[in-house]
């Protein structure tokens, strides 16, 4: 008790002449964070006196041991600025919105609900989050002055003019029209809001969820513009990997693959390696002439076209020795064949022989 009575002297001490409090009292934390309240309360009542109120927040969050009633109505007097949320929600920390809203006295600030919710909506926030933030304090808000609250915050809206669309419902409704000129529209290099609406569509929710082919076929056409390729990219990963309606389509994972060929190689091996809906002949094929020669051999080995994939190992890769691993995997007298040729040629008759001697009589 002793030394947390000097702390809170201390503490309080250093309130009195203007200096940090945080610093010297964060690490007595531990000891003094027990039943008893009044400790607690100390250390929130000087959190707010200096100022501190990402420290005011994280107490009230994490702790029990303060009076709640009493905590409120010092809080409610203080007036504090509105802790920040949009700076939680751009560093993805949704957590700690969540325990400002529910933990922080919701039912005491009515306004704070629908500020919250109205910036979150113009973050672009996930609307599920959204409902469950809202779910997760009514029985905490006084539900007369939260509509009263939200009414407010609607007439200011009408009073700046017709009510705008957040990115996310923009890029819903451009994506649910299917129309070419809105997208050529939206597409313009002169439309301020092109990349926002660019990053909703290849990275946020879109077309994530979209069972229409039409929708899909639409945006795919919109982004085939010669500027869009990256991004064109990111969206086929997006419906072919993660989107269930369309994995296994033929025509999208062809089409990820060409891309792939166009504007970054190093994506190619992946893409073969996890796309099954491909023609391996032609792609194996393309690989070799855009000098791939490891990514041709994994397209023709993964279809079975095994004399495609042994010639790239001898004549590209040149490495007879994976060519006789090759071999012995496969056991194909084709394959025997055109080892046992290349082994000659260079000089290794035994292994020659003894690769034609593999080969099935006939």
């Amino acid at each position: 008790m002793e030394l947390e009575r000097w702390v809170i002297d201390l503490l309080e001490n250093l309130v009195l002449t203007n200096l940090s409090p945080m610093k010297v009292y964060s690490p007595f934390w531990d000891h003094i964070r027990a039943p008893g309240s009044q400790n607690s309360f100390k250390y929130i009542e000087a959190a707010t006196m200096s100022g501190h109120f990402k420290e005011v927040e994280r107490v009230t969050t994490e702790s029990n041991f303060y009076d709640a009633e009493k905590t409120k109505n010092f809080l409610m007097e203080a007036k504090l600025p509105d802790i920040s949320f949009t700076t939680s929600y751009s560093n993805n920390m949704l957590r700690e919105i969540e325990g400002y809203v529910q933990k922080a006295n919701p039912g005491s600030a009515p306004y704070n609900i629908p500020l919250v919710v109205g910036q979150l909506l113009d973050d672009d926030c996930p609307e599920d989050f959204i409902n469950g933030l809202i779910l997760s304090v009514h029985s905490l808000l006084p539900i007369a002055a939260f509509w009263k609250s939200v009414r407010r915050v609607l007439r200011a809206t009408r009073e700046r003019g017709k009510p705008r669309r957040t990115c996310t419902q923009r890029s819903r409704y451009v994506v649910e029209r299917m129309n070419s000129d809105l997208w050529d529209s939206v597409l313009n290099p002169d439309n301020k809001y092109r990349r926002k609406l660019i990053d909703q569509v290849v990275s946020r929710t879109a077309l994530a969820e979209s069972k229409s082919r039409g929708q899909v076929a639409a945006a795919i056409k919109a982004f085939m513009a010669p500027d869009l390729s990256h991004e064109l990219i990111e969206f086929l990963e997006k419906i072919v990997f993660q989107n269930p309606t369309f994995s296994g389509s033929i025509d999208l994972e062809t089409l990820l693959l060409e891309t792939a060929f166009k504007v970054d190689v190093s994506r190619v091996m992946d893409y073969i390696n996890r796309l099954d809906n491909f023609d391996g002949s032609d792609f194996g094929e393309i690989a070799v002439k855009a000098q791939l020669y490891e990514e041709a051999f994994a397209a023709f080995k993964k279809f079975n076209l095994n004399v495609q994939a042994v010639n790239v190992l001898l004549d590209n890769i040149q490495s007879i020795k994976r060519a006789v691993e090759f071999a012995f995997l496969v056991e194909e007298d084709a394959v025997w064949s055109l080892l046992a040729n290349a082994q000659h040629e260079v000089g290794m008759v035994d292994d020659a022989i003894e690769s034609f001697m593999r080969l099935k009589p006939a």
